[in-house]
């Protein structure tokens, strides 16, 4: 069993609902057996830094999953999503922290990473200049193209607490066979 309270408003440092800015670091506290980051293998961090797209799952109000591919990063054992201020998974993310990707290698679809993790923290700090870095890891350019005037960016940081690695047996069907 997994125990979260409420997100708390970076501007406020408290419970808040005067700011709809969505700006919020979860906070979460797990149970000793649950929720312990997991590192993310080689594997996937190579993955991850090829030039490929994840497909992110967030989940809605209603709690219906939402799915949204875009590009992929990682700092470490952190995983980096890079969306504009007030997206839908920037929405969902800042109500509700729970989050799934999968990592595809586009030359062979078959060669995939899942990780599921939770957000452990939304910023704006170092959102632009990360934008211009996935600008030039996705599009070969220096700096992001398709700014719009008064759009901020939002940088979304996941601790994985699951991963399973691309071409990893999963024909045991056991839980935990995670690496």
């Amino acid at each position: 069993m997994i125990e979260f309270s409420r997100p708390i408003c970076i501007a406020c440092r408290k419970i808040c609902l005067a700011h709809d800015q969505y700006l919020y670091k979860p906070i979460v506290s797990f149970l000793l057996t649950q929720g312990k980051m997991k590192p993310l293998p080689n594997s996937v961090k190579n993955l991850i830094e090829a030039r490929t797209f994840a497909n992110v799952a967030t989940l809605m109000p209603d709690g219906s999953p939402q799915v949204t591919q875009t590009w992929v990063d990682h700092d470490g054992d952190t995983v980096l999503i890079n969306t504009f201020e007030g997206s839908q998974k920037h929405r969902n993310v800042a109500r509700d922290p729970r989050i799934a990707l999968t990592v595809i290698d586009p030359k062979s679809e078959y060669n995939m990473a899942v990780i599921r993790g939770r957000v452990r923290e939304v910023t704006f700090d170092g959102a632009e200049e990360h934008i211009d870095k996935m600008a030039k890891k996705y599009l070969g350019q220096d700096k992001y193209p398709m700014r719009r005037p008064g759009v901020r960016r939002v940088l979304i940081k996941i601790e994985p607490s699951h991963v399973l690695a691309p071409f990893t047996d999963t024909s045991r069907g056991r839980s935990g066979d995670s690496q």
